[in-house]
C-alpha cells in the first residue's frame, strides 16, 4: 500500500506542468548530449585510425642537428601536428627517475620518466676563472610501466636503450648539439653512454578531478604529467622546450620481463578522452533518453 501511494504521489508530482517541464528538459539534455558524443565519437574513431595508420606506416622523423637542439614543433608552435608522431634520437639519459601513477589493465603501477639530454651548451659562467660549464638540453621520456610491487626494480643509471655501435669515423662531434658518440668522451668529465631512442611525441597532461587525476607534490603523488613541474623539479636549462613535449620510448616488441616495460605501438599510454570514452557516454545518455520516454508513457496511463 505504501509503495502504491508513492508511485501516485509521484505520477501526481510530473503530471502538473512543472514535472513536465521537468522530464521535457531531461530528454531535451539527454538529446543534446547522445549528439554531442555521437559527433565526437565518429571524429575522434577517424583520427584514432589515422594514429594506429600513420605509426603503422611511416617511418620514424629523424631528429639531428639543429632539430635536436630547437625541436621542430617549438618552432611554428604546431604541437599538434607532431603528437603521435615517431622520431629518432640521440643523447643520453641521466641518472634521475619521475614517477607518475597510471593504471594498466586494471593494475595501479607507475609511468617512468627520464631525463634525456639531447644537446649540451657550453658556457662561461665566470668569466674571471675562464671555466666554461656544459648546460643540457632535455626531453622527458617516458621509459616505460612498471607495476607498483615491481617499482623498486627501476634502478638509477640502468640500461635504457643499448649503447651506440658506431665505427670511428663517426666519432665527432655535432656542430649544434655538441655531443660526440666516442665511448671515451675525450671532451666530458665524466663517463655518458650516448645512445638512440626511438619514441612517439606526446603532449602533458592537465589535472582532471573528476577523474582523480591530481597531484600532491608535498606527498611526491603524481596522478597526471605535469611537464612544468618536472621541468623546475629537475631544474632543466631549456625549460619551454622541456615542458612543450615528451617522448614515449617505443620498441618493436614487448619486453615483459624488463622493468619497466616499455611500451608497444600498440599498447602506449592513451590519453582519457578516446572514442571509447564517448562510447561509454553515449550508452549513458540513451539509457536516460529511454528512462525518460518510459516515465512519460507511464505517466500517460
Amino acid at each position: 500500500m505504501y509503495l502504491f501511494n508513492r508511485i501516485n504521489r509521484l505520477r501526481y508530482m510530473l503530471s502538473n506542468p512543472a514535472g513536465q517541464l521537468f522530464l521535457g528538459s531531461i530528454g531535451i539534455i539527454t538529446a543534446y548530449n547522445t549528439f554531442y558524443h555521437v559527433t565526437k565519437y565518429f571524429n575522434l574513431n577517424e583520427q584514432w585510425k589515422n594514429v594506429y595508420k600513420n605509426l603503422s606506416n611511416q617511418e620514424p622523423y629523424y631528429l639531428q642537428g639543429e632539430e635536436a637542439l630547437i625541436y621542430p614543433w617549438l618552432i611554428d608552435n604546431n604541437i599538434k601536428d607532431w603528437e603521435f608522431k615517431q622520431v629518432r634520437i640521440r643523447g643520453y639519459f641521466k641518472d634521475e627517475r619521475f614517477f607518475v601513477r597510471r593504471k594498466r589493465d586494471g593494475k595501479e603501477g607507475f609511468l617512468v620518466f627520464a631525463p634525456f639530454v639531447t644537446a649540451v651548451k657550453r658556457l662561461n659562467h665566470r668569466p674571471q676563472i675562464k671555466e666554461v660549464l656544459p648546460v643540457e638540453h632535455v626531453i622527458f621520456v617516458n621509459i616505460g610501466w612498471v607495476a607498483l610491487e615491481h617499482q623498486k626494480s627501476v634502478e638509477l643509471g640502468s640500461e635504457i636503450a643499448p649503447q651506440l655501435d658506431l665505427d670511428e669515423s663517426q666519432f665527432y662531434t655535432d656542430f649544434y648539439t655538441q655531443l660526440n658518440p666516442n665511448p671515451e668522451n675525450p671532451n666530458e668529465k665524466e663517463q655518458i653512454t650516448m645512445t638512440e631512442i626511438q619514441g612517439i611525441v606526446r603532449k602533458g597532461e592537465t589535472e582532471n578531478w573528476l577523474t582523480g587525476r591530481r597531484n600532491w607534490p608535498q606527498q611526491s603523488i603524481f596522478n597526471w604529467v605535469d611537464l612544468d613541474f618536472m621541468a623546475r623539479f629537475f631544474r632543466v636549462f631549456n625549460l619551454d622546450s622541456a615542458k612543450a613535449a615528451y617522448i614515449e620510448r617505443v620498441v618493436s616488441e614487448l619486453e615483459e620481463e624488463s622493468y619497466p616495460i616499455p611500451s608497444t605501438k600498440e599498447n602506449f599510454d592513451k590519453p582519457l578522452i578516446t572514442p571509447q570514452y564517448h562510447s561509454q557516454q553515449l550508452s549513458l545518455n540513451i539509457a536516460l533518453s529511454v528512462l525518460s520516454f518510459a516515465s512519460i508513457l507511464f505517466l500517460k496511463r
